[in-house]
């Protein structure tokens, strides 16, 4: 989870590799909840989110980008 203020939401798919909630108590609490009554979405939020940035932010995801600065 993460707070809906700031970067999170760059890196957090809401629902699927975790949360983008709003910075006040309900909000925190409502998705705890539910993730603790829901225990097996844990894991999948957390497969997934991997995937996710890995796929983005990974070294190797970056190769290209890194090699091209060099190459200016």
């Amino acid at each position: 989870m993460v707070s809906s203020t700031g970067s999170g939401h760059e890196v957090v798919l809401d629902g699927k590799t975790g949360f983008v909630i709003d910075n006040d108590t309900a909000s925190w609490v409502r998705s705890l909840s539910y993730l603790l009554e829901n225990p097996n979405i844990i894991a999948t939020m957390g497969n997934s989110a991997r995937e996710y940035i890995v796929s983005r932010y990974s070294v190797q995801s970056q190769a290209k980008t890194y090699v091209a600065l060099f190459n200016k």
